[in-house]
C-alpha cells in the first residue's frame, strides 16, 4: 500500500484490474490508461523512471538522434525527405521523452510524499531526471533549433544551401561549377555536358554541397575521362567530383578541405555510427583512405586542408617531378589556348607571368613547335621552359641585392651538384641552360622556382649595371686581379667544364666571405652580365 492506493506490479488497482480483464478491454484501452497512469505520477517509482522514463524515453532518443544524423550521410535523390522525416520526428521523440520526464518526476515526488524513508532515493532520482531534461534541452537547442530554417527549406522544396551556376567557357572547352552542389546540380551539369560535346575539362569552385548530386557528377566526369581543376574552394562533397578526373590539377591559390559534420546527438554510439557511414561513403567515391582517415580525425568545426605536396603524395594531384613542368596530355588538334590552360594549372608560371605578360601563351607556342617537331617527354619540357632561361638573367639583374645573394648562393650549390653531372652538366648550368636545370635534385630545383616566384614578385628595379674603376679596383684588391673580369664572365663563361666549376665554385665561396658591402658589390657584377 502507498499512500492508501492498492499497486499491483507497479499499477494502480484500475490498472491490475484492467489487465486482469484484458480479453474484455480493447489493448488501444489498456496503453491509454497507462500513458495516463504515467503522466499522472501514478506508477510505481520504479516503472515509472525505467520502464517509460529510460526505456520508452532512450528509444526515442535514439530515433531523434538517428533522424539527425540522416542528412549527413544520405545519398537519396532528394533531400527533402531526410528534412521532413527529421522535422516531424524530432518533435514526436521529444514529446515522447518530456512525457517520461514528466511522469518520472511526478512519481518521485509523490513517493516521497508517502513514504519519508524514501526522500533519499527520491531525491536521487529528481536528480536524475533533471539530468535527463537538461540534457533534451541542450540536444534540442544545439542539434535542431539551429537546422530549423535549412530544414523548412528543404521540405518545401528550396535547397537552402543556394544555386550552383554551371557554365561553359565561349570557346566550349572547359566546363566551370561555381556554388554549392544544391540538390539538382547534376542535373544542370548533364545538360551543359550535353551542349558542349568538345569539353574535356571542369574547373571547380565548390564549397560543398550535396553528396547525392556529388557523386552522379563524379560518375559523368570519370566515364569521360575528363580533366578536372580546383581554381578556388573544393570542400567537402567537391572532393569526390575531383578526384573522378583523370587528370586532377590545382590552381596556385585553390584549396582542397574535408571537414566533419557537426554532431547530430550527444550520443556516442550515433556518432561513431555516422563516422564509420561516412568513411565507407568516402571510399566509395575514391577517396584514398589517408584522406578519409585524417579528415574524420579533425576536431569538428576544424577542416582538414591538405598542401599540394601531401595531395601529390598521396596521388589526388598530379605534381610532375620538377616544379616548372605541367601535365599537357593534349590531342594533335589541341591549340596553343588548350596548351596555356594546362600551364596555367602550374603553381610557378602563372606567378611568373604576371610579371612578364604573354609569358605562357610564348610558352604554350614553344610546347607545340617541339612536339611537332617529334619531341617527347623531357625534351619536350625543355623546349617549353626555355623562355626561364631568358628570365633568370633578366629577374637576377633587376632584384634588389638581397635576392640576388640568396641565388648566388643557390648557384653554388647548384655548381657542386653539377659537378657530378660531368663536363657537359656545369657547362650547361653556368649557360643558363634548361637541361642542366632540370637534372638537378629536386630540392635544388624547388628552391630555384621559389625564387623566380620571389623575384617575380618584386617591384622592377634599375637593371644592374657595370663596375666603376673605383669598383673594379675595389673587388681587384679584395678577391685578386682577374676577379672582376670572371665576375662578369661567370654565367656565360668562355671555357666549360669541371675545372672551371672548381674555379666557380672556389670564387663564389670567397665572395661569400666577404663583408656586406664588397660582397654586395661583387655580387651586383654577377647580376650585370647576367
Amino acid at each position: 500500500m502507498i499512500g492508501g492506493r492498492g499497486v499491483t506490479a507497479g499499477l494502480p488497482v484500475d490498472a491490475a484490474a484492467l489487465g486482469a480483464h484484458r480479453p474484455a478491454v480493447a489493448r488501444a484501452g489498456f496503453v491509454r490508461t497507462l500513458v495516463r497512469a504515467h503522466w499522472r505520477g501514478e506508477l510505481a517509482l520504479g516503472t515509472s523512471l525505467g520502464g517509460c522514463c529510460a526505456l520508452v524515453g532512450g528509444l526515442a532518443a535514439l530515433v531523434a538522434a538517428a533522424l539527425a544524423g540522416w542528412p549527413d550521410v544520405a545519398t537519396v535523390a532528394s533531400p527533402r525527405w531526410p528534412a521532413l522525416a527529421l522535422l516531424s520526428g524530432w518533435p514526436l521523440a521529444l514529446l515522447v521523452q518530456s512525457w517520461g520526464i514528466a511522469g518520472a518526476w511526478r512519481s518521485a515526488t509523490r513517493t516521497a510524499l508517502d513514504d519519508p524513508r524514501l526522500r533519499r532515493a527520491t531525491f536521487a532520482a529528481r536528480l536524475v531526471i533533471a539530468s535527463w531534461a537538461l540534457v533534451l534541452l541542450a540536444s534540442t537547442a544545439l542539434h535542431f533549433v539551429p537546422r530549423l530554417p535549412s530544414l523548412l527549406s528543404l521540405a518545401i522544396g528550396r535547397d537552402p544551401a543556394g544555386p550552383i551556376s554551371v557554365s561553359a567557357s565561349p570557346d566550349g572547352r572547359r566546363v566551370r561549377l561555381q556554388g554549392p552542389l544544391s540538390a539538382g546540380a547534376a542535373e544542370q551539369v548533364q545538360r551543359v555536358l550535353e551542349v558542349t560535346p568538345q569539353a574535356r575539362l571542369l574547373e571547380l569552385d565548390v564549397p560543398g554541397g550535396r553528396l547525392h548530386d556529388a557523386l552522379q557528377i563524379a560518375a559523368l566526369i570519370r566515364d569521360r575521362g575528363w580533366t578536372t581543376r580546383i581554381t578556388g574552394h573544393c570542400i567537402d562533397a567537391c572532393v569526390p567530383v575531383f578526384l573522378a578526373g583523370a587528370l586532377r590539377q590545382a590552381l596556385p591559390e585553390a584549396q582542397l578541405a574535408i571537414r566533419r559534420p557537426p554532431p547530430a546527438a550527444f550520443n556516442p554510439l550515433l556518432r561513431q555510427l555516422i563516422r564509420r557511414r561516412l568513411a565507407v561513403l568516402h571510399e566509395q567515391a575514391g577517396l584514398p583512405a589517408a584522406f578519409v582517415r585524417k579528415s574524420l580525425a579533425m576536431p569538428i568545426g576544424t577542416p582538414w586542408r591538405a598542401g599540394r605536396e601531401e595531395l601529390s603524395e598521396m596521388g589526388a594531384l598530379h605534381g610532375p617531378r620538377h616544379p616548372l613542368d605541367v601535365d599537357v596530355p593534349m590531342p594533335r588538334a589541341a591549340t596553343v589556348a588548350d596548351v596555356a590552360d594546362a600551364l596555367r594549372s602550374g603553381l610557378v608560371w602563372p606567378l611568373l607571368e604576371r610579371r612578364v605578360p604573354g609569358l605562357i601563351d610564348a610558352a604554350a607556342a614553344r610546347w607545340l613547335a617541339a612536339r611537332d617537331a617529334g619531341l617527347q617527354g623531357d625534351a619536350l619540357m625543355e623546349a617549353t621552359q626555355a623562355g626561364i632561361d631568358e628570365l633568370i638573367p633578366r629577374l637576377l639583374g633587376q632584384s634588389g641585392p638581397a635576392l640576388r645573394e640568396q641565388y648566388v648562393e643557390l648557384l653554388a650549390q647548384q655548381i657542386a651538384a653539377a659537378g657530378e653531372l660531368g663536363f657537359t652538366g656545369c657547362g650547361q648550368l653556368l649557360s643558363g641552360a634548361a637541361t642542366a636545370r632540370r637534372a638537378m635534385p629536386r630540392e635544388l630545383a624547388v628552391r630555384e622556382a621559389a625564387w623566380l616566384v620571389d623575384a617575380s614578385a618584386e617591384p622592377d628595379m634599375q637593371a644592374a649595371r657595370g663596375p666603376t674603376a673605383l669598383e673594379a679596383e675595389v673587388v681587384r684588391r679584395t678577391l685578386g686581379p682577374r676577379a672582376p673580369g670572371q665576375l662578369l664572365a661567370l654565367r656565360h663563361p668562355g671555357e666549360v667544364g669541371w675545372p672551371h666549376c672548381e674555379r666557380a665554385a672556389a670564387l663564389i665561396a670567397e665572395v661569400m666571405k666577404l663583408p656586406p658591402p664588397e660582397r654586395r658589390l661583387a655580387i651586383r657584377l654577377i647580376a650585370a652580365r647576367s
